[in-house]
């Protein structure tokens, strides 16, 4: 990604801050940990990039390569995501939907949980919180804690921005024009008028 003399890529501040802070958005996630479901709505990616927008709060500009940088709300881009453990259940089971693979690496879509592992885990979990013995106990926290590691690692995440390519962390409304190829009802759970608006405002940056 290019820009302006004086200004720094946002994908050089996320390569930065995901060698540098990684270790500390896993120790963060697993301190509030209760349940697996945590990683729906948020992976230690998703951690990272919501820290790196709160530090860049106020000082975040696009520019299209001509026109001079233009300082905008952060909200503008980071408010609207896609919620792919969530949406990934709607989609698949009630609309039977497939994301074409190249949409899910540009916009860095993780693994969904399953309804299997979602069901492996809570038998695990209640196992141990009502264990006899310490053995029951720590066997079944392992298994808890090697479900959640394996998903710590996916470095991908569940929440990306709609309206940015996570691969080189441009302006693109590709994610949002195939959401407007599915019918009324699955577009719903996904968009909403504001989103709309910001995407004809965000055209004119795209790439």
């Amino acid at each position: 990604m290019f820009c302006p003399e004086g200004y720094t890529p946002f994908s050089t501040l996320v390569e930065i801050a995901g060698k540098n802070f990684s270790f500390e958005a896993a120790k963060y996630q697993k301190s509030k940990f209760r349940s697996v479901l945590l990683l729906t709505v948020e992976r230690p990616d998703d951690v990272i990039l919501g820290w790196l927008v709160d530090f860049c709060e106020q000082h975040l500009f696009l520019s299209d390569g001509m026109c001079r940088p233009i300082n905008v709300d952060t909200w503008l881009i980071t408010e609207d995501r896609f919620h792919v453990d969530l949406s990934y259940r709607i989609f698949r089971y009630e609309h039977d939907i497939e994301f074409p693979s190249d949409l899910a690496r540009k916009f860095e879509f993780c693994n969904p949980i399953t309804d299997t592992e979602i069901d492996i885990f809570n038998e695990h979990f209640d196992a141990y919180k009502d264990a006899d013995s310490p053995h029951d106990f720590d066997q079944n926290k392992k298994v808890c804690d090697e479900m959640i590691d394996a998903h710590l690692d996916d470095k991908r995440r569940t929440v990306p921005f709609l309206f940015i390519n996570h691969e080189t962390y441009t302006i693109s409304l590709e994610l949002y024009r195939f959401l407007l190829t599915l019918d009324v009802e699955a577009q719903s759970s996904v968009l909403n008028d504001e989103g709309h608006d910001k995407a004809i405002l965000l055209e004119k940056f795209e790439g």
